[in-house]
């Protein structure tokens, strides 16, 4: 189970899904997207942040859903993965309907859930306040069956 305390709540069609802070980069706007040079698993094309170009992939396809297409409303949020070859973070950033803030795992309670369909069988649990119900994910789960080297293959010859 984690250690972390703050997330961010982020929205995905119906789920309401939390991603540790600590692996958040930073969040913007959805923008026209540099088409990438290959085709990837959920890879919608390159965000240009200025001195970088950074892999988006659709959250949705993540999470198993019909990807969505890009409105001036949805967000992108750029992460922080692990590099299979171990030399420091790659950045990707996420495509998300919208983030709706930061919670304190302290003020809600977790439900550790063993679910083996759809997107539940990605998340660490269920967190709840009474109110509402949240899905605590860690990012490497959400980018399992995602290709993370050739993802950095295709952004560097895109630079």
């Amino acid at each position: 189970m984690t250690t972390e305390q703050h997330f961010l709540v982020i929205r995905v069609q119906d789920f309401s899904l939390c991603l540790p802070l600590s692996q958040i980069d930073q969040v913007t706007a959805a923008a026209a997207l540099r088409p990438s040079p290959g085709k990837l698993f959920a890879l919608m094309g390159l965000l240009d942040l200025g001195a970088q170009l950074v892999p988006v992939l659709s959250c949705h396809q993540l999470l198993g859903l019909e990807a969505a297409e890009l409105h001036p409303k949805h967000r992108f949020v750029v992460v922080r993965s692990d590099n299979p070859d171990g030399h420091g973070p790659i950045l990707l950033a996420l495509h998300v309907d919208d983030v709706q803030g930061l919670i304190n795992l302290a003020d809600f309670h977790l439900s550790q859930i063993n679910l083996s369909s759809g997107a539940q069988h990605l998340s660490l649990g269920l967190l709840s306040d009474g109110k509402e119900n949240l899905w605590l994910f860690d990012l490497q789960q959400l980018l399992q069956g995602v290709d993370i080297k050739a993802l950095e293959a295709l952004r560097l010859a895109s630079g």
